[in-house]
């Protein structure tokens, strides 16, 4: 897609070791029409567990934060990141595994920009 990023994360596997991803979340920020300073995000679930709030957490975070360090630039007034992502229980909510999992992304995200 040329108007998204999308990121697949995945620590499951099925019984032939292949990777499988749960549940994708669509983020969808932009650019308030009543304050330009402010963004308004836009998370739903497009498929998998509807209940799972981490996974808009995830979504929101990594949309925040690739539009804080200014990854994406063009001077767009929107910006939309599908994520699908699978975490082991209890790992999921761990804040350690958050920060983990959010800065490896970013790095990952922002290598292939560069290229």
């Amino acid at each position: 897609f040329s108007d998204r990023i999308v990121v697949g994360v995945s620590q499951l596997t099925e019984g032939g070791g292949s990777s499988k991803i749960g549940t994708w979340c669509l983020c969808q920020a932009t650019q308030s029409a009543i304050d330009p300073k402010a963004i308004e995000f836009d998370i739903s679930t497009v498929l998998g567990d509807r209940n799972d709030a981490m996974v808009g957490v995830y979504a929101r975070q990594i949309t925040e934060r690739i539009i804080r360090q200014r990854l994406v630039g063009g001077g767009s007034t929107a910006m939309v990141v599908l994520l699908g992502i699978s975490l082991r229980q209890p790992q999921a909510k761990d804040p350690e595994m958050f920060q983990t999992v959010i800065e490896v992304l970013l790095q990952l995200i922002k290598d292939a920009l560069a290229q």
